[in-house]
């Protein structure tokens, strides 16, 4: 089998290429590396070493979902590439991308839901809730709640569809429920709510959620939206009564989560009203986060706690 490889540096500049054609040599040899990344990061949301490992992990991934197959000659295209990661980013409509690509709306159509499904496969091996011997701290995740905004569905009776009501943005949304290991730059759970209107504690205790999977005697680190009736002995929550290291604690573990949420919404399609159906936001959703699970590990790892 064939492998297309190309280093950090080949993805910045085909990507920059492909952005925009005031892009030369000349000027890219004049700016600083520094100011070359981060123009490549505001076209596709990702540092180029990202790109270049996604990259290459779905040519020699054996997750079926994830391979591509390079006997498809426009497949191993680094351009179809980079073109899903600017859906992504800057979610244009497709009026915009014919116009920018000169590609007709379905094959830019085709092809960013053919790349941006293979990334989301990769959570396979990026998302992965650990074996109960793998935990040896009693405080091991921290957990919350994700809303995004999207667009008014049709609903059969109702004028509006109470079910996808987002109490955080007060209109139409999608909520995913979050989990980051403690103590290592991990996403170990994600789970889009079937019901946007529950709040961060009915989806916390569904039956086969998150709860269920964290062991006896574990905790997660939550804020005060997780508290249930009488205590929940998994649930760590700000408490008057936690000593000043453990209070410190605790917030430096909700203020890495909302880290993670912000690199998560510096993409568009995720900051903005989503236009396309549920299926595809999460697609999207979780493509992002396996991306940005790959920024932590390269090059942009989580602080510490």
């Amino acid at each position: 089998m064939v492998l297309y490889l190309y280093t950090p540096d080949q993805v910045m500049y085909r990507g920059l290429f492909l952005a925009s054609r005031d892009w030369t040599m000349d000027r890219l040899f004049k700016l600083d590396r520094e100011i070359l990344i981060e123009e490549f990061k505001s076209y596709y949301g990702s540092h180029p070493v990202v790109l270049a490992q996604v990259w290459e992990e779905l040519q020699t991934t054996t997750i079926p979902g994830a391979w591509i197959d390079t006997s498809r000659k426009r497949s191993v295209h680094l351009k179809t590439f980079l073109r899903s990661m600017q859906f992504l980013k800057q979610y244009p409509t497709e009026r915009q991308r014919r116009v920018q690509f000169a590609r007709s709306r379905t094959t830019i159509r085709t092809w960013s839901k053919y790349f941006i499904k293979r990334i989301q496969a990769l959570k396979a091996i990026k998302i992965r809730w650990p074996d109960d011997n793998e935990w040896t701290t009693t405080f091991i995740v921290s957990v919350d709640g994700v809303h995004c905004v999207y667009h008014e569905e049709k609903h059969p009776t109702l004028s509006q569809d109470p079910n996808i009501f987002s109490w955080k943005n007060n209109g139409p949304g999608l909520s995913y429920e979050l989990a980051l290991h403690l103590f290592e730059p991990r996403l170990v759970w994600v789970k889009q709510s079937e019901i946007t209107k529950h709040n961060d504690r009915q989806n916390f205790v569904k039956p086969g959620g998150i709860r269920d999977h964290i062991p006896d005697g574990k905790k997660a680190i939550t804020d005060r939206g997780y508290r249930g009736k009488g205590g929940d002995e998994k649930v760590a929550h700000p408490n008057s009564y936690d000593s000043e290291d453990l209070r410190t604690f605790k917030a430096r573990a909700r203020m890495r989560q909302e880290n993670f949420h912000i690199r998560i919404k510096l993409f568009k399609c995720l900051d903005g009203k989503f236009r396309h159906s549920r299926e595809y936001h999460q697609m999207c959703f979780e493509a992002i986060c396996v991306l940005c699970i790959y920024e932590m590990e390269l090059v942009n790892p989580l602080f510490d706690i």
